[in-house]
């Protein structure tokens, strides 16, 4: 195993045990362990990190539909107004 291999295994590890545990930050460090870490350009990186977090969070998620656990009605409100923040924002960034 070469040193640069053990380096990103590390650094997996410890992205994975923070996200486990936290439930959150996961991409925060995944971004640099893949880019400095991997070798991985930036613009791949990103997108690499939001599909593990995705991918972590769905499975996080469906045990708790299976249990009944999610209160819908809470959860929509914060994603609502996060969109709306988000639309405003890319309408103000990307003005001609």
């Amino acid at each position: 195993m070469t040193v640069a291999l053990a380096l990103v295994l590390a650094g997996a590890l410890v992205v994975g045990v923070s996200l486990g545990l936290l439930g959150a930050g996961g991409s925060v460090l995944a971004v640099p362990v893949l880019v400095f870490g991997a070798g991985q350009p930036m613009a791949v990186a990103i997108p690499t990190a939001l599909v593990v977090v995705a991918v972590s969070s769905i499975g996080a998620l469906l045990p708790r539909l299976r249990g009944r656990q999610v209160r819908w009605s809470v959860a929509w409100q914060p994603s609502a107004r996060g969109r709306r923040a988000a639309s405003r924002w890319c309408e103000l960034a990307w003005e001609p």
